[in-house]
């Protein structure tokens, strides 16, 4: 049973970047810091129940990425732009390090993040990474011009990154995801020392799919950090 506790509404704010407003949701409380990246497509508050079940060991800060949501829309949407965001959420909040969590696009940016920024990253959750179309039930919260541009740049062989390196990993598949497939996450649990994988009978988007399996696997996760 997926478990809630008694936290506040999570806190709308903001912060500038080159000139551009980078909005993002912090859920609070004091826990350990978790930096949460959405997928293309979607927004931080798709993080509302996660961030709530691991409360309040974990305060869960959850961005809306450029072009997505309440942040504006950049110049470009290049792997850098999006690292650079997560990292500058990370700056503005005075934190040296935090675990990260990403799902799809958001995974990619994760695990580049800690590539790029080592030191910064503790240990990272990855969701079924990949790019997917999936709006039903709810408004556009991007451009979708926007979003064919940065899927295309998004695309690539990012293994040097996945591999760069060896803190503590969490992989979750969607069993029935035509993004992540099951041998491909099983290659990069085997070649990435201190990763795990967890399937769950999902499709892609498996936090939403499964809101109780999801979190229960990444509570599990972090509680042997």
């Amino acid at each position: 049973m997926l478990q809630r506790d008694s936290s506040p509404e999570p806190v709308r704010a903001c912060l500038e970047v080159d000139g551009r407003r980078l909005s993002y949701l912090d859920f609070g409380g004091p826990g350990r810091p978790l930096l949460a990246l959405h997928g293309h497509f979607n927004e931080g508050r798709t993080f509302t129940q996660l961030a709530r079940a691991l409360g309040p060991d974990w305060r869960v800060v959850a961005p809306d990425q450029r072009g997505h949501g309440y942040s504006d829309r950049p110049a470009d949407y290049s792997r850098e732009g999006y690292i650079a965001d997560a990292a500058a959420v990370l700056d503005h909040l005075g934190l040296d390090q935090a675990m990260v969590l990403g799902h799809s696009l958001g995974g990619i940016n994760a695990y580049q993040l800690a590539a790029r920024h080592p030191h910064r990253v503790s240990a990272l959750v990855i969701e079924d990474i990949g790019a997917e179309v999936d709006p039903d039930g709810w408004g556009l919260a991007f451009r979708p011009q926007d979003m064919v541009v940065s899927v295309g740049l998004n695309n690539g062989d990012h293994w040097e990154d996945w591999l760069a390196t060896d803190c503590p990993a969490l992989v979750v598949q969607g069993i029935e995801s035509d993004t992540l497939s099951a041998d491909h996450a099983e290659a990069m649990v085997g070649r990435r020392p201190n990763t795990r994988l967890v399937q769950l009978a999902t499709g892609h988007t498996v936090h939403e799919s499964d809101p109780a399996g999801f979190a229960a696997c990444v509570r599990t996760f972090l509680d042997t950090l």
